[in-house]
């Protein structure tokens, strides 16, 4: 992807829906966190559930994979004064860096 114009911090670039959207704890141990997220997902209708599970991971691990798809594609949002996790498939599989200089 590439900019016609100069952008400016909080320009919106895209204009999706998160697949996933979940408040920034940490207070849950690991197994906890995965069974929520694994819960979510598969209530997910079947197509964006597939479009989840085929994004990329950090680990590679099949006993945590829903929030290794969570560590490696997210994007942290602020609601109502709260950090929140987002994850958007869509926008995940756009050719980035995660960390533009």
């Amino acid at each position: 992807m590439l900019a016609k114009r100069h952008l400016k911090f909080k320009d919106r670039i895209t204009a999706y829906t998160p697949a996933l959207l979940a408040y920034l704890e940490t207070d849950l141990p690991t197994m906890e966190r995965e069974k929520f997220f694994r819960i979510a997902v598969m209530q997910l209708p079947e197509q964006l559930r597939n479009m989840y599970l085929q994004l990329a991971t950090v680990y590679g691990l099949p006993h945590v994979r829903y929030q290794d798809i969570v560590k490696a594609n997210t994007f942290q949002l602020e609601i109502k004064g709260h950090n929140h996790l987002a994850v958007f498939p869509e926008t995940s599989r756009l050719n980035h860096a995660c960390s533009p200089k």
